[in-house]
């Protein structure tokens, strides 16, 4: 833009004026087309923005211009970020809670193979002469008495099935003996030993009419304690009635296997959870057996995972745990799989972590780029809109500041401080 001078002093000391701040306006629409791409036309003498969006950015100084630049290139970046990680942890946790249902599934079906090879053996024993000739009417002789009871204990006792660690699985059998017949027995059940006890109606114990009353169905029951005279420790235990197979009707006693715990935990124990936390619980979430000692506990369960699906499978996915909850409800089991999500996100955590990182290299080296537009660019024209407010026409003029480069501000300050002369 070239400024035309009139002829008398008057006339030019306001032509350079108006020259002047025709430059710093084309100036300023410069560059607003440069970092706004602002939409400008020309009408009369004058410029006009046309997006009513911008008009409130260009009322801006060129500070808080720049400031709400630096502002509108983060912004974006840091919602992307935030919403691209929100939705990966939705998807890494639906793909993985699907990968332990199918898990859970297998691990119950491996539970209930352990548990009817209890049933098999138990079929087995049951079926054994020795012990269906066992018969509380006192006509058989003393010794014949102890010599079944012998045969029985060793029949017991060879059943008795080592699990990891040198534990073991103990079968025995408690049979109602209200004349002491079987007076010589011992009646201390133990957890850890195979045997055969008998009891008179002081001495029954609390589930021995419930196991009768299941008529030869076997179930797990977890014990506090085996009986009134037995040692004071929680087991795990398989109960099954065993009935009298020659006569059809009538009850012989209650085969009772302890230590089932150690049994079902070899199949927990297979199954490797992130800092997880494997349950086998009856329908009141009572635990029966775990990967933790919580045997006996009861556990709490989220809101929607009491009843499962027809197949008996429902998940739930909390702020903090991952549940996988299988239900069976013919044998009034669960199995529930807690896993902490914590855990399970630590890998992607670090990976968030990184991106962080990254964004944070980035907003730093926004920051420089603008302070080094601020200082090379903002500052310098700064200085010059505070000369141009202060001038006065016949005043002293100062000397132009010297700038390293010559680039457009440069150009510019020089002319206006060359107009401002005269």
């Amino acid at each position: 833009m070239f400024c035309v001078m009139t002829a008398t002093a008057s006339e030019a000391s306001a032509g350079r004026r108006n020259c002047i701040q025709s430059h710093l306006i084309n100036f300023k629409i410069n560059i607003c087309k440069r970092f706004f791409d602002c939409y400008i036309i020309e009408t009369g003498g004058g410029y006009r923005v046309l997006s009513a969006l911008i008009k409130p950015i260009v009322r801006l100084n060129v500070k808080q211009q720049l400031i709400l630049l630096f502002v509108i290139m983060l912004t974006p970046i840091l919602v992307l970020n935030n919403y691209g990680n929100y939705k990966a942890e939705q998807v890494l946790k639906r793909h993985v809670t699907n990968a332990y249902v199918e898990l859970n599934k297998q691990n119950f079906a491996i539970i209930n193979r352990d548990i009817d090879t209890v049933n098999k053996i138990t079929s087995t024993v049951i079926q054994n002469p020795f012990l269906q000739q066992l018969n509380m009417s006192g006509l058989d002789p003393i010794m014949e008495r102890v010599e079944r009871y012998e045969t029985i204990e060793k029949l017991l006792g060879s059943y008795s099935q080592g699990a990891e660690r040198g534990d073991a699985i103990y079968y025995s059998l408690y049979v109602y003996d209200p004349h002491n017949y079987y007076f010589f027995a011992p009646n201390f059940p133990q957890v850890k030993k195979a045997g055969v006890y008998f009891f008179t109606k002081e001495e029954e114990p609390f589930w021995f009419r419930q196991a009768v009353e299941q008529k030869g169905r076997g179930y797990l029951m977890f014990m506090d304690r085996l009986s009134p005279q037995a040692e004071d420790l929680k087991t795990l235990t398989y109960v099954r009635a065993v009935n009298n197979i020659y006569l059809g009707a009538g009850t012989i006693g209650v085969l009772v296997v302890t230590k089932m715990e150690a049994k079902i935990g070899e199949s927990l124990k297979s199954i490797s959870l992130p800092d997880g936390e494997i349950y086998l619980t009856d329908m009141n979430n009572r635990v029966l057996a775990s990967s933790t000692n919580s045997t006996g506990e009861i556990i709490e369960l989220p809101e929607g995972a009491e009843f499962g699906d027809p197949e008996g499978t429902v998940d739930v996915i909390t702020d903090d745990f991952i549940y996988v909850v299988n239900n069976n409800h013919m044998l009034g089991q669960k199995l529930v799989y807690k896993v902490p999500v914590k855990a399970l996100l630590q890998q992607q955590n670090e990976m968030k972590r990184v991106i962080q990182y990254i964004t944070v290299a980035y907003a730093l080296f926004g920051l420089i780029i603008i302070t080094y537009f601020w200082r090379s660019l903002m500052t310098p024209l700064q200085k010059l809109a505070f000369f141009v407010r202060k001038y006065e026409p016949g005043n002293r003029v100062p000397e132009t500041p010297k700038r390293g480069s010559n680039d457009e501000v440069s150009v510019l300050i020089s002319s206006t401080y060359d107009m401002a002369r005269g």
